[in-house]
Order: C-alpha cells, then sequence, then structure tokens
C-alpha cells in the first residue's frame, strides 16, 4: 500500500475528491510529523476562520442589498466606500463553500455581510434592508476550493522530496524529525479581516513575510488620505494618521527596506482597528491587508 503523502498526492491531483475528505488526511499526516501549524490551517479551513482568512478566501464581487419590493438592488454611496465594499474574505467551512457549488446552479453566489456591516450600510444610507451581501462570479468560490488543493499538493510534494513518505498509518521517527528539522513552508498568501480583528505580523519562525509592492502602498495611501476626514469622524486618532502617513510616504520615498514599510503599516492597522468595525475604517483594513503577505509553517 503507498504511504500516506503519496495517498495525499493522488487525491490532491483527483478532481472529483472532495477537498475537505483531503484535508482530513492531510490533518492526521500532519499531526503524525507533529506540525501544528500545518494542523491550525487544515482547522481553520475545515471549521471556518474566525477573525483572518488567507489572500486566496479574498473574493470581489457587486455589493446588493434584498429590497422586499424589487428582489436584490445594488447599494448606493461614494466610489470609494462602494469599492472598500466590493470586497469580502470569505471565512465559511471549505465543506460549505463545496456544498455551495454543488447546490446552486447560478453563475452568482451570494455571500452575506456580516451583521455590522450591514448596519452601517444602513445607516450611512438611511434605509433598512436587513439582508445584505456581495454577489460573486461562481468561479470565485471555484478558485477557493482550487488553491487549498493545490496548496495541499506542493507541501505533499516537497515532503516527499525532503524524503518524507510514511506508510500506510504513519512515519518512521527519522522522517518525523526531518520534517520538523526543514520546516517545510505552505505558502498561503496575505491574511484578511473584515472584522478589524487582526493577527500579529510575521515573524521568523512563525510566519513567512513576502515582498510588498512600493507602488501598491503608495496607490493605498493615495486612498486613505481621501478617507482622512472620515476616518477621523469614526475615531480613527487623526495625529497618529498623518503621522504614520507621512512616516509610510518617507520611507517610500527614501527607500527604506520592506520590514520597515512593513512595520509602518502594522502601525498603521493597530491604529485603524481600535476603532471597530466602522464603515471606512473597515474597508480600509480590508485594503490594507491585501498589502501584507504571510505563510503558515510546518513547524
Amino acid at each position: 500500500m503507498s504511504g500516506i503523502i503519496e495517498q495525499i498526492q493522488r487525491d490532491a491531483l483527483d478532481p472529483n475528491f472532495p477537498v475537505s475528505a483531503l484535508l482530513r488526511k492531510v490533518k492526521l499526516a500532519a499531526a503524525k510529523l507533529k506540525l501544528p501549524k500545518v494542523e491550525d490551517w487544515v482547522d481553520s479551513e475545515l471549521k471556518g476562520y474566525t477573525d483572518e482568512v488567507p489572500k486566496y478566501r479574498n473574493v470581489r464581487g457587486l455589493p446588493k442589498a434584498r429590497n422586499p419590493f424589487h428582489g436584490w438592488i445594488a447599494i448606493g454611496g461614494d466610489a470609494a466606500t462602494i469599492d472598500f465594499i466590493s470586497t469580502l474574505p470569505v471565512g465559511q467551512a471549505i465543506s460549505g463553500i463545496e456544498s455551495l457549488l454543488s447546490q446552486k446552479e447560478s453563475s452568482r453566489l451570494m455571500f452575506p455581510y456580516p451583521p455590522n456591516l450591514v448596519e452601517e450600510l444602513n445607516k450611512g444610507n438611511g434605509v433598512f434592508f436587513p439582508e445584505m451581501g456581495l454577489h460573486v462570479d461562481r468561479s470565485a468560490a471555484v478558485a477557493i476550493v482550487d488553491a487549498v488543493r493545490t496548496l495541499v499538493l506542493e507541501w505533499a510534494i516537497e515532503l516527499e522530496k525532503s524524503g518524507i513518505t510514511g506508510s500506510d498509518v504513519g512515519f518512521s521517527p527519522d522522517e518525523q524529525q526531518i520534517a520538523q528539522k526543514l520546516g517545510v513552508n505552505i505558502e498561503i498568501g496575505s491574511i484578511h479581516s473584515f472584522t478589524g480583528n487582526l493577527g500579529a505580523q510575521g515573524v521568523s519562525g512563525d510566519v513567512i513575510v513576502t515582498n510588498i509592492k512600493a507602488e501598491s502602498v503608495r496607490d493605498f495611501i493615495t486612498q486613505v488620505k481621501q478617507q482622512t476626514e472620515q476616518l477621523a469622524r469614526e475615531g480613527v486618532d487623526r495625529k497618529e494618521l498623518h503621522r504614520i502617513i507621512r512616516a509610510i510616504e518617507e520611507g517610500l520615498d527614501a527607500k527604506k527596506p520592506i520590514s520597515v514599510i512593513s512595520q509602518l503599516l502594522e502601525e498603521l492597522k493597530g491604529v485603524v482597528v481600535k476603532v471597530g468595525a466602522k464603515l471606512v475604517s473597515t474597508g480600509v483594513l480590508a485594503m490594507l491587508n491585501q498589502l501584507l503577505s504571510t505563510g503558515i509553517p510546518t513547524v
């Protein structure tokens, strides 16, 4: 019988094999190899994310509200606000997404907004629609499932390259030692939060921080500056906001190391997250976290 890692590879290559079932095999392998970070990632995929979600779970679509008389209608607002709420991190368990794809025949799906955002949107538009959500193309949900499948396959391939294949029931002590020593990483992209409850910045041995594009940061800062007054009205400390924005712009002009820019972005996140899930601040956080890239390691 083939080893666990080969089984995972085979199942990952089978488009008809459920990703939720595939992840359970990954959880078993990670537990036997004593790789708790991989187990944590698998648990989040199987049970759903409570706050932070990886970049591949970030979907973009059309913000709509359900009108009791006219059905789903577009949500009104200024261009910046609509752009903010046109992106939604999906924290639903992978099995729920698979179920959604198997039951829906429509080419578009709807992911509901959290209650606090619905409240803010109603308040801002002077209306009361109890149901609002992001309408996205079906392919966006397919992409989430495919991304998880690919990550698992890449992880299993890296383990095999390192000489870790396992038996049908587990791994040898030598294989466990190799896995923990080498620290093969699962790269999952950046982490997103729609609620403002954000994770800590990546550090060596915990997560891997990849490059941040300077032009992307400049574009982001330009948009934040346009929303300064609204952010202040929502409770963001105006003085701190201006200080950090200025420091980021100066850092970009001076071509400071990415680690410095990343730290300043984390400071900005800390200032904005204090006000809670307000309309513009929530959008700023969603955009901000697109700039920060992390990974889940195996040790």
